[in-house]
């Protein structure tokens, strides 16, 4: 289990279940105790709030209020976020699509100059429109899975695609 995988069950098992021992949250992520505790001192450096007590009773506890301080999201996640709600813009009035400009605004504000370099240079091939008023979607049909991840890595990788389109009528 990768260290934010494990993270995220830490944090979730803690909400879930009060009180937890360090090596319970070994056993669960297939760890090391040693690996644990750094995995609760860097849950600490990003803001939760951790108590522990040692001896018969003790174990850790997750203060309820506590929350993450710091986003960990990654250049891809926010161009994610960015395609979905100028897709939204795009398609018309929709809800929350002024909010979620504004949500987008302060993760970028958020990130790291490097990484607001990054973005910028992922937004610059990206252009999405209007949709035409004749066009229907209702139609579109399934796609196959696995061409999203295909898709995804060849943008973010800044590769081109080939592909045969074949309209409705065949």
């Amino acid at each position: 289990m990768n260290t934010r995988l494990r993270h995220d069950s830490i944090v979730r098992t803690l909400r879930r279940n009060g009180i937890s021992t360090i090596d319970a949250r070994a056993d669960e992520v297939g760890a090391s105790r040693r690996t644990v505790l750094r995995d609760i001192s860097k849950l600490r450096d990003e803001g939760y709030v951790i108590h522990s007590d040692v001896g018969r009773g003790g174990g850790l506890q997750l203060d309820p209020q506590s929350i993450q301080t710091t986003a960990k999201l990654s250049v891809p996640e926010v161009l994610a976020l960015l395609i979905s709600v100028a897709t939204m813009r795009a398609a018309g009035n929709l809800p929350f699509s002024e909010l979620a400009d504004a949500g987008l605004a302060k993760i970028e504000k958020a990130l790291p100059r490097d990484k607001v370099r990054d973005l910028r240079a992922f937004l610059d091939c990206l252009h999405i429109g209007q949709l035409s008023p004749l066009q229907d979607l209702s139609d579109m049909g399934e796609m196959n899975p696995e061409l999203l991840p295909a898709f995804e890595a060849a943008f973010l990788g800044r590769h081109l695609i080939r592909f045969g389109y074949r309209d409705a009528k065949g």
